[in-house]
């Protein structure tokens, strides 16, 4: 379908261009950047002119694309696993994920295949293509494989972005964002149990000197908490002991605003008297939060306590105003 020539396939800028050179200046806030021309990590031409007034491809050719060392003939991967532009990927969280407590699954199920359903293709908008190979199955339940920023151009696709993406391939959607001007990419997919209940799950990824690069989150008057990945749906009882089941449901959204990205959630606890399950339980509490996530250095932070946490915590045992 096309070919990627020897001369746009070395990388064309170094780490120290940074975030400004991947899409433009950069603007306070959370505002999105104006994007101005800037070289291409690499290129690839040889694209029909159907295929380049269409910007559409086969999804063959966006998974070996994306993840050049997969053979579109026999779909096994050749060697190590590579980026977009031929650069082999380090290990995920290998490259300044540091948290302590913090142990990332890594045994992969031998037996799975790669499949063309592998590539997951999201538009970005401005001719930008987000783009995850999703190839590789972890005994947890995510995938990781090569994703990039691409961007259609009158004569090829370019990649301005490149790295490695895990998280889960059920249902995935991308989303190009902005935090205090830098990119991130906003990942959605579900994560399903054996019986396949499934529940929604959102992670932050930001982009940082043109490679994709998981960051540590980190909670105000806590540390770090592990990864910038977030349940969407939360579901817990709790027996307070005196014959009430008080249940606690967490509805859960990351907002994307000019300002940046919130999490906002929303609780609703209700009491479920145990002598009669069959009556509708009484409302007990709500609650809300909404809290920006914000980037600081090489972490992300938001700021003050988890709702859920703490909703968990006063509500979830027996008090004096507990009913009876």
């Amino acid at each position: 379908m096309f070919e990627s020539s020897s001369s746009s396939r070395r990388t064309l800028l170094t780490a120290s261009l940074g975030i400004a050179a991947l899409l433009g200046a950069v603007l306070p806030a959370g505002c999105k950047p104006k994007r101005t021309r800037v070289p291409a990590l690499c290129s690839f031409d040889g694209l029909s002119e159907e295929e380049r007034e269409s910007q559409v491809l086969l999804p063959i050719t966006w998974l070996t694309l994306t993840s050049p060392t997969v053979d579109r003939q026999t779909m096994a991967r050749s060697g190590s696993l590579r980026n977009a532009c031929g650069q082999v990927l380090p290990p995920a969280f290998s490259q300044g994920f540091e948290c302590p407590g913090f142990e990332p699954a890594t045994q992969r199920i031998e037996t799975d295949v790669i499949e063309e359903s592998d590539i997951i293709v999201n538009a970005a908008g401005d001719d930008r293509m987000l783009l995850w190979a999703a190839t590789d199955e972890l005994a947890s339940g995510e995938v990781e494989g090569a994703a990039a920023l691409a961007l259609w151009t009158d004569e090829a696709i370019e990649i301005h972005a490149a790295g490695m993406l895990r998280g889960y391939r059920q249902g995935a959607r991308m989303k190009l964002h902005y935090i205090g001007g830098t990119p991130v990419v906003v990942l959605q997919g579900d994560r399903c149990d054996a019986d396949g209940k499934c529940v929604a799950v959102a992670q932050v990824v930001p982009i940082v000197n043109r490679r994709l690069a998981e960051l540590p989150l980190w909670e105000s008057d806590v540390g770090c908490i592990g990864r910038a990945q977030f349940v969407l749906d939360r579901r817990e009882e709790r027996d307070l002991g005196n014959g009430i089941t008080r249940r606690f449901v967490l509805t859960r959204s990351l907002e994307l605003t000019d300002e940046g990205i919130f999490v906002t959630d929303l609780i609703r606890m209700d009491d479920q008297r145990n002598s009669t399950p069959d009556v509708d339980p009484t409302p007990f509490r709500k609650a809300n939060a909404r809290r920006p996530l914000l980037l600081d250095g090489d972490r992300l932070v938001l700021e003050d306590e988890d709702l859920w946490e703490r909703s968990l915590r006063d509500h979830g045992q027996v008090t004096e105003s507990a009913p009876e």
